[in-house]
């Protein structure tokens, strides 16, 4: 019922539902665990490792969505074992900075209880037309923020301005969602506001199926700084007027 939040949340993947449970993501830079379905229709030719200012920037990434979210991120050097999977790739379209492919699949029982179910995201960055800005994607570069974005997407994130519910036109800028392909200021080393209280929202910054978060009863709501309203659930709601 926050338009500012329900603009951001995509589809899926849906981490909070991994059957078994845990609160660990496992992230990777190998390349074995590449999508074979992605070759050809969001990349052209082969993958490339991620460098080592890559790899740092992906470190830094994830830090800030463990503050965020409470999910723990832990280094995987199999990329078939891996959850989020990171390269590089000449990305089809000469706009097009970076991309994230994502999967989801879920079985369940004669009851129509879910017994399982699987998340997995691949993040690339282009290194062809932004070879130059990707390569080095250092804090407070375009890079960094190309990066963020792509890591907002395989967290369940979507732009603002795909499906409804959208934005309206006066909040759809990186100011207020780096899921926006508007910019205003920038670049940016941290995610904008809307960013936060959509993650929150999903995650609860207790981690994965935690007492807050999509999966449970209880709600984060983190307001905007403009004049709200917050209405909790029948769960124990957090309630955060930001400014309001």
């Amino acid at each position: 019922g926050l338009t500012h939040i329900d603009a951001l949340l995509g589809t899926g993947p849906g981490w909070n539902w991994l059957a078994p449970a845990r609160n660990t993501l496992l992230y990777s830079f190998s390349l074995t665990g590449s999508r074979s379905e992605d070759s050809g229709t969001i990349y052209t030719g082969s993958v490339s490792a991620f460098n080592g200012a890559q790899q740092a920037a992906v470190v830094q990434a994830l830090a800030r969505i463990s503050q965020i979210t409470g999910i723990q991120f832990q280094p995987t050097s199999d990329g078939t074992a891996a959850d989020i999977r990171f390269s590089a790739a000449d990305l089809r379209g000469s706009s097009t900075a970076g991309y994230a492919s994502l999967s989801w699949r879920y079985e369940f029982d004669g009851n129509n209880v879910v017994t399982a179910y699987t998340a997995d995201a691949w993040v690339y960055l282009d290194n062809v037309e932004f070879a130059r800005s990707n390569g080095t994607p250092s804090l407070g570069s375009a890079g960094f923020e190309v990066l963020l974005h792509e890591v907002g997407h395989a967290l369940g994130l979507k732009h603002p301005f795909d499906d409804a519910p959208r934005l309206p036109a006066a909040d759809d800028d990186t100011a207020h969602t780096l899921m926006s392909y508007t910019h205003e200021g920038g670049p940016y080393s941290d995610y904008a506001p809307f960013d936060v209280a959509a993650l929150m929202f999903l995650y609860g910054g207790d981690g994965l199926g935690g007492a807050l978060g999509a999966s449970s009863s209880g709600r984060w709501l983190l307001g905007t700084d403009a004049a709200g309203s917050l209405a909790g659930g029948l769960g124990n709601d957090h309630l955060q007027g930001n400014g309001g």
